[in-house]
Formats: structure tokens, C-alpha cells, sequence
């Protein structure tokens, strides 16, 4: 394979048009069209071009032997050369490799158009939400994909606009073993369905942590400071929120503190995965066991013993 046809491949796989690799190289689009046509670029380039696809200089001449090389040294070099602000999205981009690319939806609510089956579109796709139709009715939809087998899981919304993935794969004694039991459960979803519990914990997780006042939290959910207290209590219990004692010259006075946990936002999203209706652009399920496995454990202890 000639160096154009090398340049050409990468370029393509690491989602780079003509115009950005000339960019980030300094040459014009034209230059390097005129490459992937069979031209050679100069020399002194060479490195910069390998810098910008993420490869050595022997890749971009076919030299390295992709049977011999450590995949785990290869993939740091690509992740490393990528700026700090693109990683995250470059790794799911690579992580969508796994699933059927291109893939043919006909739900687009972003124009509220239908496109015609038979248009294949690359991953990630532009825009998660799209729709189905139920009795007539159009019906609002997150877009997303599941692979589940008897050796875990894959689930991702393959979208620029809402770019997840979680692999999941399920460990020698099965995902039981690590669930907590079903009371302390429970307590999180109790706390949750007090009144402005969820309204609070928005406001919160948009705003520098800091401490707050009942009543300024009554105000900021809207209601009032007594209909808000159960809610406060709640979580203060289960650890997502910390109540603190400030003494004022009035006397003693509680204040609350958020526990800022990053697994709110994916247990939300995961949340509308469950409540949202069919949406799936890709879907396939091989397991032919529960995925709960009843021989397993909960938090570390056998079922039988419980």
C-alpha cells in the first residue's frame, strides 16, 4: 500500500477531514488530496503528519507489524496524543467500533423527518432523540443500543449529543455479589420521592458545593420550608446530602452540604433508559441465564444465608 492510500486510511479513522489534517500539519486541503491521490508529501513533514494521526512514521509507510506490536502500548500512544479536551469523546468514538457501523435508522426528531430505510448512517449518530409510532400516535424516544450475552453486557447511546457507553462485564460470582441488599435500596428511592427532593438535588449539582440554609433551599425548589424538611432528613441519612451546625447569635442552626457524587448523573440517565419506551437502533440479547444468578450473593452474602 502506497503512503497515500496509508494517509487516506487514517486520516478516515481518526474522524479527521482533508481541511483539518492540513491544518494541523500546515499545508492546504488541496495538498493533501493531492497525497491520497498517490503524491508524496515532503519529508520534513512526515513527522507532523504522523503526530496528527496518532502513529509513528513507519505506520504511515506500512512498516509496522501489526500481529507483533503491543496493543497496550499502542493504544496509550493514540490516547496520549490526543489534546486533553477530546479524549473522553475520542474513547467512546472508540468504543463504538464494537457495535455494527454503519447502522439504518428512520428516526430523526431533531427535523422530524423519516429517512429512507435504506440510508445507513455512520456512529456516532448526530442526535439521540428520535421516535416510534403506537397507535397512530408519534411517540418521543432516546436512541440508543444493547448487546446482552451470558458474558455481560454492552449499553450506549451512540450519539454526539449524549455520547455514553458502559461495558459491563460480569465477574466470576456474578453482578449479585455486588448489590447492595433491598432495604438500603429503598432508602434512596424513599428519599428521592419525597417532596422536592429531585428539584433540590438539581439545584445542587448545578452550583459550586457550599452550605445552604433550609430556607434557602425551600426557596430555590420553590415550596415551602416545612414540605422540604422530610426530603432534607432523607438524604442527610443516606449520605447525599451532609448537615453541618452553625451556631449564630440567635442560637444553633443546621445547614446542608451536597456530597457531590459523580454516579448521580449516569444513575439518571440509566433511569430514563428504564422508563423510556423502545428506541433501539440496535438490539441483540444471546443470554440464556437470569441476570441475576439466584447462586449468587448480595453485598458479600450468600443467598442461602439470608
Amino acid at each position: 500500500m502506497q503512503i497515500g492510500e496509508n494517509i487516506a486510511r487514517l486520516r478516515r479513522e481518526t474522524g479527521l477531514t482533508q481541511e483539518q489534517l492540513g491544518n494541523l500539519v500546515s499545508v492546504s486541503a488541496q495538498a493533501v488530496s493531492k497525497w491520497e491521490k498517490g503524491g508524496l508529501p515532503d519529508a520534513e513533514l512526515l513527522p507532523a503528519i504522523a503526530d496528527a494521526l496518532h502513529v509513528t512514521v513507519d505506520t504511515l509507510f506500512g512498516r509496522e507489524n501489526a500481529k507483533g506490536a503491543d496493543m497496550k502500548d499502542a493504544f496509550f500512544h493514540w490516547y496520549m496524543h490526543i489534546p486533553m479536551e477530546k479524549r473522553q469523546y475520542e474513547l467512546f468514538k472508540l468504543l463504538l467500533l464494537v457495535q455494527n457501523s454503519p447502522v439504518k435508522t428512520n428516526r430523526n426528531a431533531a427535523t422530524d423527518e423519516t429517512d429512507e430505510m435504506d440510508v445507513r448512517k455512520n456512529l456516532p449518530i448526530q442526535n439521540s432523540s428520535g421516535f416510534y409510532f403506537e397507535n397512530g400516535e408519534k411517540i418521543p424516544v432516546w436512541l440508543r443500543s444493547q448487546f446482552v450475552d451470558d458474558y455481560g453486557m454492552r449499553m450506549s447511546v451512540p450519539a454526539e449529543d449524549c455520547p455514553l457507553f458502559l461495558v459491563l462485564s460480569e465477574p466470576e460470582g456474578g453482578y449479585r455479589q455486588n448489590l447492595l441488599d433491598p432495604e438500603t435500596y429503598k432508602k434512596l428511592f424513599t428519599a428521592l420521592s419525597h417532596e422536592g427532593s429531585m428539584e433540590l438535588l438539581y439545584f445542587l449539582y448545578s452550583r459550586p458545593i457550599q452550605c445552604y440554609s433550609a430556607g434557602a433551599l425551600a426557596k430555590a425548589c420553590g415550596i415551602a420550608e416545612s414540605r422540604l424538611m422530610p426530603g432534607l432528613e432523607a438524604m442527610s441519612e443516606i449520605k447525599l446530602l451532609t448537615r453541618r451546625s452553625v451556631v449564630e447569635v440567635d442560637g444553633e442552626h443546621s445547614v446542608y452540604t451536597l456530597n457531590e457524587n459523580p454516579g448521580f448523573v449516569p444513575f439518571l440517565l440509566f433511569a430514563r433508559w428504564m422508563l423510556e419506551g423502545p428506541g433501539y437502533i440496535w438490539s441483540w440479547t444471546t443470554r440464556s441465564k437470569p441476570i441475576l444468578s439466584k447462586e449468587g450473593s448480595i453485598n458479600g452474602e450468600s443467598e442461602k444465608h439470608r
